[in-house]
């Protein structure tokens, strides 16, 4: 049948967008395919410097061996003599980072004596550049009773990040958690010049069963066997922190024994009522809390339109740098429709995203 005269002008038209079409979506998918394969090929670590430690990615400017392989306060250490799988930790130093371990006796109405800690490395579980954050193991606090009154602080946890370091405890990810038939777990916190510092004691939960173990439910952080606070937004940079216990009264020690406090990375420790029946060390590696890092002491995130200052990390083109609310503290990020690593020459790869523009006539 023949077309009518006056439709081949919109057929025409249709025939010819189809054609473009099928001409830029392939394309489009090409560049998919291909921003897909550069995420996984991204270059993360600087050449000639070790890159895994076991099945953990080491990117810059974390770092071992040669100086040039970290920058200052990144330097990591792995781990291989465990049989069972190597370990990245967060370099030892005496100013920090550290975690350290101190024991205590006191009862429930009065104070106690300490003896003294023993300090070890911090352990790395992952590192993200693009967000700038380390996530680590951190012990659990616990406080375990010989009787209804008399305690024995089997395990108080120190970290101790350094206040020169590039590492604080990030306030947005983590919580403060208590485990326990009547335990108030408290964050304590230190500022100000190592061996003078002033002690903070800032969140705080409380857990009280009322003698009735039946009331603690699994997977429910409500106060009942356990507890939960926020870490305050507006908290000063903490650098130096752990967490303790307020002197409490356990009416059921003879079945459970133990109290526990820990900071952990929001969403990630799952209440069990397992865990109210006594074990003195509860998760033995610990549990994963995030920190947040930045760089410290090298330039500064210039103004845009400035000249870069001498030390500046960012040294990735497609690249920029955000400050922190912490001195001239800043971050480097890679730009919009970019990834990978910004610490790095040419670290950060992607593509700009195609515009298609219709010509009307």
């Amino acid at each position: 049948m023949p077309i009518p005269s006056q439709l081949l002008p919109f057929l025409l038209a249709a025939a010819v967008v189809a054609a473009e079409a099928h001409l830029i979506l392939p394309a489009f998918a090409e560049h998919q395919g291909r921003e897909e394969q550069e995420q996984q090929q991204a270059v993360v670590e600087r050449p000639g410097c070790q890159d895994m430690c076991g099945n953990i990615s080491i990117p810059f400017p974390f770092g071992m061996g040669k100086p040039r392989c970290f920058l200052p306060g990144f330097k990591v250490t792995c781990d291989t003599s465990s049989s069972n799988r190597p370990r990245l930790f967060l370099a030892y130093n005496i100013s920090g980072p550290f975690q350290r371990t101190s024991a205590l006796n006191h009862t429930s109405t009065k104070g106690g004596t300490g003896s003294g800690g023993n300090t070890n490395a911090v352990e790395l579980m992952d590192i993200s550049v693009a967000d700038n954050e380390a996530r680590v193991y951190i012990g659990v606090s616990s406080d375990c009773s010989t009787n209804g009154s008399r305690h024995f602080l089997a395990k108080f946890q120190d970290i101790v990040l350094g206040d020169d370091g590039p590492f604080l405890l990030s306030a947005t990810h983590n919580v403060l958690i208590g485990v326990g038939s009547n335990v108030e777990s408290m964050m304590v916190t230190s500022f100000g010049e190592r061996g003078k510092e002033t002690k903070a004691y800032m969140p705080s939960c409380l857990s009280n069963l009322m003698r009735r173990l039946q009331y603690a439910t699994d997977g429910t952080c409500s106060g009942l066997g356990c507890c939960l606070a926020a870490l305050p937004p507006n908290a000063p940079p903490l650098t130096n922190f752990g967490v303790g216990f307020m002197p409490r009264p356990n009416y059921l020690w003879k079945t459970n024994p133990c109290f526990y406090g820990m900071l952990a990375e929001k969403s990630r420790y799952n209440f069990s009522t397992h865990d109210l029946n006594g074990i003195e060390v509860l998760y033995p590696e610990g549990v994963p809390v995030v920190l947040d890092f930045a760089i410290r002491n090298l330039g500064w995130c210039p103004p845009e339109g400035q000249q870069q200052p001498p030390g500046y990390a960012c040294v990735s083109s497609n690249s920029t740098c955000v400050n922190t609310t912490r001195g001239n503290d800043y971050v480097c990020k890679c730009l919009e429709h970019y990834h990978g690593n910004p610490y790095i020459t040419d670290g950060c790869h992607g593509w700009k995203a195609m515009t298609v523009h219709a010509k009307q006539e």
